[in-house]
């Protein structure tokens, strides 16, 4: 399984940069790291124009593929992105980060074969797990963590799940993940990804947390060769948010969507006459 180094330290350096660690700044640390792991790509087509960034036709055998592929759409757009002087707008990298740490279930299965594939993670003393039926892959745990965890967030005997899927024929993906303690959910996050005509992906994240004031926030990114668009939008609803459903594929209709679901729209924007604009 190649890149899979590389994928566990991006995915590592996104952590850092979205609970604060130090270190380089979170504009010019994510964009290197995603830079590193997009020039090793490998084409799923096997064609010659690997850096064509289309993906049309292509069934996905393996998260893995799948989520390389869309890292490479978004991804397109990142030098323009970091010439931005202002402030990164973290809610971006936020929205990617759930969709390349799916590609650590491959670890259960690096010989890609049809079957279920389980191993119990030390750290946490959870079962993760990935069933594989073609190009239908389910993933995920559901377990009682042993230990307290890196973040100060994260305690012993918390109940911590994930629950996803990969349609690799219709280039659809989708995870939710949950936080729960003394029978409450602390946070919870969802990430919707779709694949379109190959060579365009739109992303939803939902993201809700209970401790403090109860804040949910919402990003959608759509992205492709000739666009990059984005729109956040936040209130008080906390993990308990609505699920918002990814049959969209526009920053407008996002938009509406957000407010028809009582949400605020708290920034916006994307490359407009080349340069990275935040509204």
């Amino acid at each position: 399984m190649k890149k899979m180094k590389t994928i566990c330290f991006l995915v590592l350096m996104l952590s850092c940069i979205l609970t604060g660690c130090g270190g380089d700044s979170p504009k010019d640390t994510y964009s290197s790291e995603l830079s590193g792991s997009q020039t090793e790509s490998n084409d799923p087509t096997g064609g010659d124009d690997a850096g064509s960034n289309s993906y049309k036709g292509v069934n996905f055998n393996t998260i893995y593929d799948y989520t390389n592929a869309v890292t490479e759409i978004e991804g397109q757009h990142e030098a323009v992105i970091n010439q931005y002087e202002d402030m990164p707008v973290l809610e971006l990298p936020a929205a990617m980060l759930p969709i390349v740490t799916a590609n650590m279930y491959e670890m259960l299965n690096l010989e890609e074969k049809d079957g279920r594939f389980e191993e119990t993670e030390d750290s946490t003393g959870v079962t993760k797990f990935l069933e594989k039926k073609g190009t239908d892959i389910r993933f995920g745990f559901d377990g009682i963590r042993n230990q307290d965890g890196f973040s100060p967030d994260d305690k012993k005997g918390d109940r911590i799940v994930e629950s996803g899927t990969l349609d690799g024929k219709k280039g659809h993906f989708k995870s939710e993940s949950f936080t729960e303690r003394a029978g409450s959910v602390l946070e919870r996050s969802m990430v919707q990804c779709n694949l379109i005509n190959g060579d365009t992906v739109a992303i939803l994240y939902q993201f809700g947390k209970s401790s403090g004031e109860n804040r949910t926030t919402s990003v959608f990114i759509s992205a492709g060769k000739d666009h990059y668009d984005f729109v956040i939008g936040s209130d008080n609803s906390g993990p308990g948010f609505p699920e918002l459903i990814l049959d969209f594929s526009t920053a407008e209709e996002a938009a509406k969507r957000f407010e028809a679901s009582g949400l605020k729209i708290v920034k916006s924007g994307g490359i407009q006459n080349g340069a990275f604009v935040v509204n």
